[in-house]
């Protein structure tokens, strides 16, 4: 029984207001309106780019226990063979599938990683040949590896190049308003293209596999829940809004108590898998787009968190394995011979641009403007310098955020003005503001 429930109205109204003047307190100044500097909404959207939903933490971090010990019930705790994953692999594609009862085009998104590959192959050995698409631009490994395995396998991959597509404002406020991506993301671009071109379609997506298949090395987590919850903020400052917040408001922000006390998974890993993975990270359906989420079945869940700690460090085990599967697809790594996931990114960042750091110029215009090191699949920076669309969507914000009086003008101009001169933390603070706008705009805080 929670304790509010049982709470006299006085008392809780109490409780309500004091909870709304202490966080008032704490707030960081430069937040203009009191109503938002005591909202845990627009605060946790500002720490950690998401809005914390601790009951659906709880609940997942249960099912995920539950699918741990059934595994081991049924499977014992002995890893699997290569052939056993690879027959793994098949069956938890098919049943992802199959749970969708769908006659749609099937689509895949295609990167550099080792997630969305495994599943192309797996889907290849039961006979489909899924559409491909890739996002990003040229300068962003995803997007330079997936033009390879185009050239060099025919594939008919779809490029959605941000530096071209048009970025609509309306667009992005209506498909935030249903789901839980909340940062700006290209994906919404992604759907607009995919649906044009073959209507509503289901795509298979690598969710969940990497925080699965990958262990956290507890050398490098506090002690404790109290340790968890810390180590957890510092690694999941998405916005780089943290260094302005008072760090005791940062962590208040985070569970009190962690969703399980069973031993079977670790403080860290339950904030981890329920709050970034679940309600930060996971993909939503729409009308336009369903979900096949293989990874995120009962025996894949449950296999991976009966694995041992040394199989998931670095993604070894799984590293391993992919290795053995078509080498075409995984030319980048028939060559290498690192044992983990860092050593192996480094050596493929390396192989494709030269030297690891090498700066990739990303302007068509000024080729001074560059994104240095080239990674993932989209660069804010380069999009507002390559992107008129986007530029017009990224001043237009500004300007309604300045309006709304939420922050301080100066504190606002100081954040753009460090992001086009092409600072990290500037970029990564400009996305907040403008997913705190659209948030704001759409009534998700």
């Amino acid at each position: 029984m929670k304790l509010s429930s049982v709470l006299p109205p006085k008392v809780k109204g109490v409780l309500r207001k004091a909870f709304k003047i202490a966080h008032r307190l704490l707030a960081p100044d430069f937040v203009r309106l009191h109503k938002y500097s005591a909202d845990k909404r627009f605060l946790q959207l500002l720490a950690f780019a998401a809005i914390f939903d601790h009951e659906a933490a709880r609940e997942w971090v249960r099912w995920a226990l539950e699918c741990r010990t059934k595994w081991l019930c049924k499977q014992g705790p002995l890893p699997l063979t290569n052939p056993e994953m690879k027959n793994l692999l098949v069956a938890v594609v098919r049943e992802a599938l199959a749970a969708q009862h769908l006659d749609r085009p099937i689509m895949l998104g295609l990167s550099s990683g080792f997630d969305a590959r495994p599943l192309m192959v797996a889907l290849w050995s039961i006979g489909i040949r899924p559409n491909l698409y890739t996002f990003g631009q040229i300068g962003n490994l995803d997007y330079d590896l997936a033009r390879i395995l185009d050239r060099r396998l025919d594939l008919g991959v779809v490029f959605i190049d941000t530096s071209e597509e048009d970025w609509s404002l309306e667009l992005f406020e209506e498909v935030t308003s249903k789901t839980l991506d909340m940062p700006l993301s290209p994906r919404i671009l992604v759907e607009r293209t995919m649906a044009r071109l073959h209507g509503p379609f289901l795509d298979v997506q690598g969710h969940l596999n990497r925080p699965l298949t990958g262990g956290t090395d507890p050398d490098t987590i506090e002690p404790g829940w109290d340790g968890a919850r810390r180590t957890f903020a510092r690694r999941n400052d998405w916005f780089s809004f943290q260094h302005v917040f008072p760090r005791r408001l940062v962590l208040s922000l985070l569970p009190e108590k962690p969703p399980s006390q069973d031993p079977g998974l670790s403080h860290y890993r339950q904030l981890d898998l329920g709050y970034r993975q679940r309600q930060r990270i996971r993909p939503t359906a729409t009308s336009a787009q369903a979900l096949a989420l293989p990874y995120e079945t009962e025996r894949w869940v449950g296999h991976w968190l009966a694995a041992s700690d040394f199989e998931k460090q670095g993604q070894r085990r799984w590293l391993g394995f992919v290795k053995t599967l078509d080498t075409k697809v995984f030319f980048d790594m028939a060559s290498l011979t690192e044992e983990t996931r860092q050593e192996i990114d480094a050596a493929r960042i390396a192989k494709f641009y030269n030297a690891c750091g090498r700066p990739i110029s990303v302007s068509k215009t000024d080729p001074q403007k560059v994104l240095a090191p080239p990674h993932g699949h989209f660069s804010l920076f380069a999009c507002y310098q390559n992107n008129q669309s986007f530029r017009k969507l990224v001043h237009e914000v500004i300007r309604r955020l300045d309006g709304r009086g939420v922050f301080d003008r100066s504190f606002t101009r100081s954040v753009f003005d460090n992001f086009v001169s092409g600072s990290w933390r500037g970029q990564q603070m400009l996305t907040g503001l403008l997913t705190v706008d659209v948030a704001i705009e759409v009534g998700r805080i």
